[in-house]
């Protein structure tokens, strides 16, 4: 039974949110590592390898999801893109308090999604 079915169709404005926080974080990662890379090439370079893992956990949680239907590996999938998240945001903290401040609203929706997803889980 395909997943997407279940899904509200108008569903395309959650995705345009997840995209917007998608970039409000990149740019958030490319402020922290504009200020260090002077300073601390290694933080930097670290922020970035960070970034891009959150990235792919990110992009492969789609398709777990939508295009296997492994909705338990979705949800561990997911829990690792919260742990990147964290990740990112501990390091922000002593570089960029606003930077920090503006993932808030992304971690949040990030584990708004995981319940939802932990949900379908139990419901299936």
């Amino acid at each position: 039974m395909p997943i997407i079915g279940k899904i509200n169709k108008n569903s395309k404005y959650k995705f345009m949110i997840i995209f917007h926080f998608k970039i409000i974080t990149k740019n958030i990662s490319w402020i922290v590592y504009e200020k260090t890379k002077v300073t601390d090439q290694g933080f930097s370079k670290r922020i970035l390898r960070i970034y891009f893992y959150h990235l792919i956990i990110n992009f492969t949680w789609s398709f777990v999801f939508f295009y296997y239907h492994l909705i338990f590996a979705a949800f561990i999938n997911i829990l690792f893109l919260i742990i990147a998240i964290i990740i990112l945001m501990v390091l922000y903290f002593p570089r960029s308090k606003i930077s920090f401040g503006l993932m808030i609203p992304y971690l949040i929706w990030v584990i708004f999604a995981a319940v939802l997803n932990f949900g379908l889980y139990l419901i299936n």
